[in-house]
């Protein structure tokens, strides 16, 4: 029975940046290329640059950002066919939106903007209501569950650094090398996300912890053995706890007792 090479889903995956569509046959990778396939973003009307992978009936379609929350797009596709030689013939033409609930932003407390941070590094950020909603921020859920990214460049097209705070709003990070990074945060649950919140710079600029000496305790010079009372020598011997400082034999002084 003859079945029309169409699409079955087309599905979001904002975390990963990813679109999904599902067709009803494996599909030939030969035919899939940038001539057949659009993304327009709506808000700016601009077409985006797009990377895609086909697996069997997959079509995975990555953005090179995160969309916005709540962003829309329009998906446009013609020309691909499936394995057997099936051509879409009516093209898809699909609007894709990035739904997210989630309306409070990040902040940083620490490190602040532009400070020079000379001890360890710790984040710590702040969920708050942005000031357009805070008419209704009764209305409005917390999640105290963050994503940070830091980047060598205020673009942040050079992240060497990127983490998921769930359950809390701060940690300590041990593994960034001196120097001048920038920052930043949003709130996110599950495959929801907020906007980004303000970018912060700041100086990395930790000082080496030089390990204490160890303290030297010096044993005092005693006299471990000398001569019985009363041996009647030339000369005699008396032997000392450790080596005696030649320069210092001048200091010993012997006395005739009268008996």
């Amino acid at each position: 029975m003859y079945r029309e090479f169409n699409f079955t889903s087309i599905d979001t995956d904002a975390k990963n940046k990813n679109i999904t569509v599902v067709m009803t046959a494996a599909i030939d990778e030969s035919t899939v290329h940038g001539d057949n396939i659009q993304l327009l973003d709506c808000t700016t009307n601009h077409f985006v640059l797009i990377n895609y992978e086909v697996d069997i009936e997959k079509l995975i379609i990555t953005l090179p950002d995160y969309p916005l929350p709540n962003s829309r797009y329009s998906l446009v596709i013609k020309g691909i066919k499936d394995i057997t030689g099936n051509a879409l013939l009516r093209g898809i033409n699909y609007i894709v939106e990035f739904t997210s609930a989630i309306k409070t932003e990040a902040k940083f407390i620490k490190p602040a903007f532009s400070e020079e941070v000379t001890d360890d590094l710790v984040f710590s950020l702040q969920e708050y209501v942005p000031e357009k909603d805070v008419p209704h921020k009764d209305d409005i859920k917390f999640y105290n569950s963050f994503l940070i990214e830091v980047s060598l460049d205020n673009l942040f097209n050079n992240i060497i650094f990127r983490t998921e705070l769930i359950d809390r709003n701060s940690m300590t990070v041990m593994d960034l090398q001196n120097g001048q990074y920038y920052a930043r945060a949003r709130v996110q649950n599950n495959n929801e996300y907020g906007i980004w919140g303000p970018i912060i710079t700041f100086v990395l600029n930790k000082q080496e912890k030089e390990e204490p000496d160890e303290p030297i305790f010096y044993k005092p010079l005693t006299i471990v053995s000398v001569p019985k009372d009363g041996d009647d020598a030339s000369s005699f011997y008396i032997e000392m706890s450790e080596e005696v400082d030649e320069d210092t034999l001048d200091s010993i002084k012997v006395y005739r007792r009268m008996l």
